[in-house]
Protein backbone atom coordinates (compact mmCIF):
# COMPACT_ATOMS: atom_id res chain seq x y z
CA UNK A 1 0.00 0.00 0.00
CA UNK A 2 1.12 3.53 -0.68
CA UNK A 3 1.78 6.00 2.14
CA UNK A 4 -0.89 8.66 2.77
CA UNK A 5 -0.17 12.08 4.30
CA UNK A 6 -2.88 13.70 6.43
CA UNK A 7 -3.14 16.90 8.47
CA UNK A 8 -4.34 16.66 12.08
CA UNK A 9 -4.07 19.17 14.97
CA UNK A 10 -1.25 21.20 13.35
CA UNK A 11 0.79 18.08 12.60
CA UNK A 12 1.38 16.05 9.46
CA UNK A 13 0.87 12.31 9.76
CA UNK A 14 1.92 9.51 7.44
CA UNK A 15 -0.15 6.31 7.28
CA UNK A 16 0.38 3.07 5.39
CA UNK A 17 -2.94 1.30 5.34
CA UNK A 18 -4.24 1.48 8.90
CA UNK A 19 -0.75 1.91 10.41
CA UNK A 20 0.56 5.33 11.52
CA UNK A 21 4.25 5.47 10.60
CA UNK A 22 5.15 8.99 11.71
CA UNK A 23 4.07 12.47 12.85
CA UNK A 24 5.87 15.69 11.85
CA UNK A 25 5.46 19.44 12.28
CA UNK A 26 6.22 20.21 8.62
CA UNK A 27 4.66 18.93 5.44
CA UNK A 28 8.06 18.72 3.74
CA UNK A 29 9.40 16.27 6.34
CA UNK A 30 6.25 14.14 6.12
CA UNK A 31 6.60 14.05 2.32
CA UNK A 32 10.25 12.99 2.64
CA UNK A 33 9.25 10.17 5.00
CA UNK A 34 6.48 9.05 2.62
CA UNK A 35 8.97 9.03 -0.27
CA UNK A 36 11.37 6.90 1.80
CA UNK A 37 8.57 4.43 2.54
CA UNK A 38 7.70 4.23 -1.16
CA UNK A 39 11.39 3.66 -2.05
CA UNK A 40 11.66 0.85 0.51
CA UNK A 41 8.48 -0.73 -0.87
CA UNK A 42 9.87 -0.69 -4.43
CA UNK A 43 13.23 -2.13 -3.30
CA UNK A 44 11.51 -4.89 -1.33
CA UNK A 45 9.45 -5.87 -4.38
CA UNK A 46 12.58 -5.90 -6.60
CA UNK A 47 14.44 -8.12 -4.10
CA UNK A 48 11.47 -10.51 -3.95
CA UNK A 49 11.32 -10.74 -7.75
CA UNK A 50 15.07 -11.41 -7.95
CA UNK A 51 14.81 -14.14 -5.32
CA UNK A 52 11.95 -15.77 -7.22
CA UNK A 53 13.93 -15.65 -10.48
CA UNK A 54 16.97 -17.18 -8.77
CA UNK A 55 14.81 -19.95 -7.32
CA UNK A 56 13.31 -20.67 -10.75
CA UNK A 57 16.79 -20.87 -12.30
CA UNK A 58 17.95 -23.21 -9.55
CA UNK A 59 14.98 -25.50 -10.17
CA UNK A 60 15.64 -25.49 -13.93
CA UNK A 61 19.28 -26.46 -13.36
CA UNK A 62 18.27 -29.30 -11.02
CA UNK A 63 15.96 -30.82 -13.63
CA UNK A 64 18.50 -30.76 -16.47
CA UNK A 65 20.04 -34.23 -16.94
CA UNK A 66 23.78 -34.30 -17.49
Amino acid sequence: MKPVITRHNNTWRVHVGNHLTGVWATQERAQKHAANIETMRIKKRAITELAQAAEALRRMNERRPE
